[in-house]
């Protein structure tokens, strides 16, 4: 994937209607900003959120808006034209004076920090309401033979679909809403089908070709799955059947995503996150009839109320999901205020809902808010969990205290989820998803996914224990299923999180079999994991230091010198890209100190074991980068 803080988006053989071919290259975000905030004095009360970035035909425009509280939306004030793609010039803005503005590289880095650098890096025009509709009027008539530009206008077609579902999101027009349901539904059908065709001829042309969540084949996938998902709501689901004739995904996508679910008990309710370990996971059990009874629910949905209500009711032959707080708090709630008083009290969970939510308008007088009150929530191990987890204290119980000032409904609507079902289902989060902190102690991991369980774990000695682990022995069963998937892998970059989260937990598990006496299962694991995934498949790091403590603490001394050469032969090569680079920006910065760490950290364990010729290696590499520690 390309950086796109660094890099300026260069889109070739633009074709405007009537205007013969011709190349356009425009400067990239970060450029702009430092432009803007380095020429204009940006008033320090101007918030970030008041100055947006409008990618046009045209060139690069600045826009001030403001936020309405009333409406909840936020509306341009002005909007100046920047940089012309005419010229290839700025012009001179009137809505800031001249002049530095106070910290302005601060404000840069906050700037952009709020934008999707990856779409103003990718496409033509983004950034204010109508860019996809542009980019469908400019590029949709032909084939673009750019495959940027063709990965632009599937991404247009499909901004444009949400428009008739979801126009609360990003850039929609208003009179896409005018319409009755079913000519809006027809237009979302309409439009996603257009984006699937436009993935279609760039996977068919261009199967590696990168984008945000992996290859172009993953993200053909996931557009086809997203789309049915939105379908459901309206039971139209149907009209996308046809795209099933064909397997999508590649088998070890599949393969990861059917382990998930094997991994859940009967009847599991299982968080996930993002778009790679959530619509492989709905595919394999809506179309391929896996596990039907999990409840897969993504966290970023859970602030949708509508996505909570078809779960209320089950879904395909899953259960019921049960919510304490109403539809009607869900859908009128954005964010849960604390109550900003002394008084903090212990409740059990059901009292939190019934005693400690309450409706108020101090917060905001004339409008109606729910808050809660500040407690310690005391939750109860289920009497069915005691000895089914040999390293849970037999009789436990845990106190989830919310001292943040608020939840957003996401957040409540979890924690609503977690407290409502943890005593009639199992309810687990996937490994590359992660609970708010006052939830986090209390998932335990299984494997590739973490159980909820109000309990302690006692003192884990095992230098990786920073997650918890309720049991040994279902952690090792778990990840042991992981050796059945299928390691055909045709997208390795969206696989890339699940690999690194296969080493990381495969070695967290050799590392306490092996705490626990049993060294002969602790390499056999070990062994097996490097055998299963090579070191090329994932990013070195943390799980190559930790697993080669364990091959040196368990006397495969020659296994331990093998992976650390081979660890520094990576992060050095790593090393001398970095030195070359004039500029890094912030994830290469915290890639380059991470890896700096690690080869301090190898040094001293190579030390430690008395393995003098891999210690040699390490200090050779980092005395040749003085500067960079």
């Amino acid at each position: 994937m390309i950086k796109t803080t660094q890099l300026c988006f260069v889109l070739m053989l633009l074709t405007f209607p009537g205007v013969k071919l011709f190349a356009i290259h425009y400067p990239g975000i970060e450029s702009i900003a430092t432009k803007l905030y380095s020429n204009y004095s940006v008033p320090d009360d101007e918030p970030a959120d008041g100055i947006a970035y409008h990618k046009k035909r045209d060139g690069w425009h600045i826009a001030k808006t403001q936020y309405n509280k009333e409406t909840e939306k936020t509306s341009v004030i002005t909007d100046e034209l920047f940089w012309s793609s005419a010229s290839g010039k700025y012009q001179q803005l009137t809505i800031f004076s001249k002049g530095m503005t106070a910290s302005f590289t601060e404000r840069v880095r906050t700037d952009l920090r709020y934008v999707s650098l990856y779409d103003f890096s990718r496409c033509p025009y983004y950034g204010y309401k109508g860019w996809d509709k542009d980019i469908i009027v400019d590029f949709g008539n032909s084939t673009p033979k750019n495959d940027t530009v063709l990965e632009s206008l599937g991404r247009a077609y499909s901004n444009m679909a949400i428009g008739y579902t979801d126009p609360q999101y990003a850039f929609h027009l208003d009179e896409q809403l005018n319409l009755p349901e079913s000519e809006r539904i027809n237009l979302f059908i309409e439009n996603e089908k257009k984006s699937i065709a436009a993935y279609d001829v760039l996977r068919k042309r261009n199967p590696h070709f990168g984008v945000l969540v992996g290859e172009i084949t993953t993200k053909y996938a996931n557009e086809i799955v997203s789309a049915y998902n939105d379908l459901i709501y309206y039971h139209r689901e149907s009209a996308f059947n046809s795209y099933f004739s064909e397997d999508l995904y590649d088998p070890f996508m599949r393969g990861i995503a059917t382990a998930l679910l094997e991994n859940c008990d009967r009847n599991g309710i299982l968080f996930t996150s993002g778009d790679n370990d959530t619509f492989p996971l709905w595919y394999m059990q809506w179309i391929k009839g896996v596990r039907k009874d999990v409840t897969v629910l993504n966290l970023s949905l859970l602030s949708v109320p509508k996505y909570l209500d078809r779960h209320r009711e089950g879904l395909f032959g899953s259960l019921p999901v049960q919510l304490t707080l109403t539809s009607e708090v869900y859908s009128q709630n954005e964010v849960f205020y604390r109550y900003q008083g002394n008084d903090w009290t212990r409740v059990s969970a059901p009292d939190f809902f019934a005693t400690q939510i309450y409706t108020d308008d101090q917060l905001n007088p004339g409008k109606k808010m729910t808050c809660f009150k500040a407690c310690n929530i005391v939750v109860q191990k289920p009497a069915a969990l005691f000895g089914q987890y040999e390293l849970l204290n037999k009789q436990d119980s845990a106190e989830i205290k919310i001292d943040r000032q608020y939840l957003i409904t996401g957040e409540m609507a979890m924690l609503d989820i977690v407290l409502s079902n943890y005593t009639s289902r199992p309810v687990y989060m996937s490994v590359t998803s992660s609970a708010p902190r006052y939830l986090s102690d209390y998932f335990f991991l299984e494997g590739m996914i973490m159980r909820f369980i109000p309990a302690h774990e006692p003192e884990n000695k095992a230098s990786m224990a920073w997650t918890h682990v309720a049991s040994l022995t279902l952690l090792t069963k778990n990840i042991t299923k992981f050796f059945s998937t299928d390691t055909t892998c045709v997208d390795g970059t969206a696989a890339r999180a699940w690999i690194t989260n296969y080493h990381l937990q495969g070695t967290h598990t050799a590392e306490m079999l092996l705490q626990s006496g049993d060294t002969v299962r602790s390499v056999a694991l070990l062994n097996s994991v490097y055998a299963k995934f090579s070191p090329s498949r994932h990013t070195p790091g943390a799980s190559d230091y930790y697993a080669i403590n364990v091959y040196y603490m368990a006397g495969e001394t020659a296994r331990g010198d093998e992976l650390s050469n081979a660890l520094i032969k990576t992060l050095s090569a790593d090393l001398v890209l970095w030195k070359r680079m004039a500029v890094l920006d912030e994830e290469q910065r915290s890639d380059r100190s991470r890896a700096i760490l690690v080869l301090e950290m190898l040094g001293k364990l190579a030390n430690t074991h008395n393995r003098e010729t891999v210690a040699a290696n390490v200090q050779n590499v980092l005395d040749k980068y003085p500067e960079l520690r």
